[in-house]
């Protein structure tokens, strides 16, 4: 029941998100709709899931797609980039490959 609770949680989070993203500009927009993925993805290099900060936008773009299409298998992450479409997966993917911080 508590993991329901917490899909429904980042679906409405993520349906806020797109609704507030789409006035915004490119960079903002960029930022809004990439919070969901920053709860687990965030900055620390120390985390046990990888950060996406500073990875190729086009391995950025085509993982989201594999999740989307069910190429690779993650429950929750095929939630998530199913919430997108292809034109706000391309601007995540922007988002977090120009950000400073590289994986290793």
């Amino acid at each position: 029941m508590r993991y329901i609770r917490v899909l429904l949680v980042l679906y409405i989070v993520l349906v806020s998100v797109n609704a507030f993203a789409g006035s915004s500009e490119s960079f903002v927009k960029g930022e809004s709709l990439s919070l969901p993925c920053l709860g687990c993805h965030g900055k620390s290099k120390d985390l046990s899931i990888p950060s996406l900060f500073g990875l190729e936008e086009d391995y950025i773009y085509n993982s989201l797609i594999e999740y989307q299409t069910g190429q690779r298998e993650h429950y929750l992450m095929r939630i998530i980039s199913n919430g997108y479409d292809d034109v706000q997966l391309r601007i995540i993917s922007k988002y977090y490959s120009l950000q400073g911080i590289k994986n290793e």
